[in-house]
């Protein structure tokens, strides 16, 4: 049996002090950016804010997080699109137009782990 192993996220960016910050974590490429199979949300009550999960195995993971300020369990977006609430990736990953890559998001996880997302 593999080790099981705790990550640590530290979230900052975060502007107003209410809703759920809502998030995926990743192992799986076809999942990025689509459904999630390990998803979870933090109550957001702070603007800066810390959350462990544990039982990891060793291996690549990516997270993409999203501040549901409103709490109606989407991310919004204008009429271009354009998310109107903020978020952010493992890696800090940006891309100029759109998000980024799944492979920029990818963190690796040998021992207990501590990655900070800065909200954008």
């Amino acid at each position: 049996m593999q080790a099981q192993h705790v990550l640590n996220i530290e979230i900052t960016g975060i502007k107003k002090v209410k809703g759920k910050l809502s998030a995926c974590l990743i192992t799986d490429k076809s999942e990025f950016l689509k459904s999630c199979s390990d998803y979870f949300e933090i109550p957001v009550n702070a603007r800066a804010l810390k959350f462990t999960k544990k039982g990891l195995q060793p291996g690549e993971y990516a997270i993409t997080i999203y501040h549901d300020s409103n709490s109606n369990g989407e991310l919004d977006t204008n009429f271009f699109r354009i998310p109107k609430e903020r978020y952010g990736f493992s890696n800090n990953a940006r891309n100029t137009f759109g998000p980024p890559d799944f492979e920029k998001c990818l963190f690796e996880v040998k021992g207990d782990t501590t990655i900070a997302i800065r909200l954008k």
